[in-house]
């Protein structure tokens, strides 16, 4: 290599070095987005009931809401008798529950979120029986978003 040529090639490495950063840089601060990471957005969907009794059934709708306030109502269906929200079993899981009544017998719907999906379950009622978790039915289940937590609205 010629004389020229290794010293413009040494000045550019050392230029490179001690030029290249220009500051010192703060120590990252949480939230400020100044990691490499993808930006984790929080999501919030909370679940409520929309009910529609009428004489002798009434039509349920399980009701979404997002963290901007955007709602879905998701038809779930007629169900026979009186229906009214009631506590949900936190031992089944349940966020939320509905019970319909009709005399001695009736059904309940309990709502559910794991592993990125809200699942609308049915368990039949029956008036001094303890009902079975076991024996309960999926009637709908649909995603959430990714990260999403998923609460009951009070």
């Amino acid at each position: 290599m010629k004389p020229f040529t290794l010293a413009v090639v040494a000045a550019t490495v050392a230029a490179g070095i001690l030029g290249g950063c220009h500051h010192k840089a703060d120590p990252a601060k949480p939230g400020d987005g100044s990691d490499s990471g993808p930006a984790i957005l929080a999501k919030r969907v909370q679940v409520s009931w929309g009910i529609q009794q009428a004489t002798a059934s009434a039509d349920v709708y399980l009701q979404t809401t997002d963290e901007t306030g955007a709602q879905v109502s998701h038809g779930l269906g007629t169900f026979p008798g009186q229906c009214t929200a009631v506590t949900a079993v936190a031992s089944m899981n349940a966020l939320i529950a509905v019970d319909c009544i009709d005399g001695p017998r009736g059904l309940e719907l309990q709502v559910t979120a794991q592993q990125g999906r809200i699942t609308v379950l049915r368990m039949h009622v029956d008036q001094g029986v303890t009902p079975d978790p076991m024996a309960r039915e999926e009637v709908t289940s649909f995603p959430v978003p990714p990260g999403a937590g998923v609460q009951a609205h009070p």
